[in-house]
């Protein structure tokens, strides 16, 4: 297992199982007091708990506890997991360990995390279209970074189908000012930046009011002008 970089087996360690569930699903939904109907609301998704059993060995006892130690700490961070036996990641924060010395020739860790579940990075790109269709293998909705770089002058961009209301998840119109030729414009979606040429860019005539992000499937995204490149990255995500 690779725990960012950091390969366990480097310390003698690895995985004997691994376990995986579903994502939490949090409601917001409430039937308020005297109303003949309830207020249904989407699901917000939440964690999936990822367990493991990783076991450790050594020469001796000393050797063991060192090389535990060394595999402990790179955990108290989240990380990106790369688990054996999975084709898609996991980004990881540690929330109990369990160690057992089972042997004086081995050690047995049980580890539990909060996750999230992602595959390998997708880019689309395109010139001078007004529609860009994007796929999401995925099964749940993921933030996504697109990147605009106009050909031209363009005094108000309009942006339909990447963004949508946090709660309703209903499709919602993103407007740029005065995009200047050649200046790249980047928002980013995991990070909430926003920026031309690298520098931020926060302007009060924008309208964005949440974040790029995909849902499952097939998104159609559109522009009310073609004097552009784009580039739209994002990580599928798995409920």
């Amino acid at each position: 297992m690779l725990i960012d970089d950091f390969d366990i087996t480097t310390r003698k360690a690895r995985v004997v199982n691994t376990t995986v569930e579903n994502s939490e699903v949090k409601s917001a939904s409430e039937w308020p007091r005297g109303s003949p109907l309830p207020v249904m609301l989407p699901g917000e998704t939440g964690f999936k708990k990822v367990k493991q059993t990783i076991v450790i060995k050594g020469a001796n006892r000393e050797e063991i506890l060192k090389n535990r130690s060394d595999i402990m700490a790179q955990l108290t961070e989240p990380r990106h997991l790369t688990i054996p036996g999975f084709t898609h990641k996991f980004y990881a924060a540690l929330t109990k360990q369990t160690p057992n010395e089972d042997s004086k020739m081995f050690h047995t860790v049980k580890l539990e995390y909060d996750a999230c579940e992602y595959g390998e990075e997708i880019t689309v790109s395109a010139t001078g279209q007004t529609e860009i269709t994007v796929n999401n293998p995925g099964n749940t909705e993921t933030p996504a970074t697109i990147e605009i770089a106009p050909t031209l002058g363009i005094a108000s961009l309009t942006i339909d189908g990447l963004f949508r209301d946090g709660i309703t998840k209903e499709v919602e119109t993103s407007i740029l000012k005065d995009l200047t030729t050649g200046k790249v414009i980047k928002i980013d979606g995991e990070t909430g930046e926003i920026t031309e040429n690298g520098l931020s860019r926060y302007k009060t005539d924008d309208e964005l009011w949440t974040l790029p992000s995909l849902v499952p499937g097939t998104n159609k995204i559109t522009f009310n002008t073609k004097n552009l490149n784009v580039k739209i990255t994002f990580k599928s995500r798995y409920f």
